[in-house]
């Protein structure tokens, strides 16, 4: 199941024994019937994360019968499912900002990195940033930047482990975009790099936690 399936889901618990129900016709009839007007979205939105080359999911029924917290939940999972279950979304200019989004201005993020181990003051991280440094901001609002909580633990990362061997943040990052976990396809991984045996880094999955060794 893919995890922007599982997060409609968790919100509509019953819509799982609706899942396979789109194998034909009848069944996806009988399947919409028994739900209400925003079920049946999340149903339909379901069934196309789960077999998008075989589903269609029309936009205009989000637009005629979502409103308010159900219509900025489906963006949210369409977005997830992009992003997080898809290739089509490895690396974005745009941020999507959602409630439970957390950003750091510059004196946060050298705040963030001195409090994890990473002595940076404000003005060292600055100084950073002009020469191309670290990662550019995920947002810039009246000429302030900010970067996403994901971004700044990213930097963390590679200070303590990649920046030893010479690579730059942005080999570092195009890199971990490129792994994927071998055991559940999850691309949120972290490399941690072994200056010793360059054929010894490991990968670790955030999400089902396994860890190996890749070269």
């Amino acid at each position: 199941m893919k995890k922007s399936t599982q997060e409609i889901i968790s919100y509509f618990p019953s819509l799982k024994d609706y899942l396979q129900d789109n194998e034909n016709i009848l069944l996806t009839d009988e399947a919409l019937s028994k739900l209400n007007d925003t079920e049946q979205v999340f149903l339909r939105l379901a069934w196309f994360f789960e077999n998008p080359d075989k589903e269609n999911f029309n936009l205009e029924t989000i637009y005629k019968k979502l409103d308010g917290e159900w219509l900025s939940f489906a963006l949210q999972v369409i977005f997830e499912f992009f992003e997080k279950d898809t290739y089509l979304l490895q690396e974005t200019k745009f941020s999507v900002i959602t409630e439970g989004s957390v950003y750091y201005n510059l004196a946060d993020f050298a705040r963030y990195l001195t409090n994890n181990g990473c002595e940076f003051s404000r003005q060292k991280l600055n100084v950073y940033v002009k020469r191309g440094v670290t990662p550019d901001p995920d947002i810039i609002v009246a000429g302030v930047r900010y970067w996403a909580e994901g971004t700044v633990e990213s930097f963390l990362h590679y200070q303590k482990v990649a920046s030893e061997q010479q690579l730059t943040y942005n080999d570092y990052r195009d890199r971990n975009l490129k792994t994927v976990c071998k055991y559940c396809g999850s691309k949120k991984v972290r490399l941690e790099y072994n200056s010793y045996s360059p054929k010894q880094d490991k990968v670790k999955c955030l999400d089902c936690n396994r860890e190996y060794y890749v070269n």
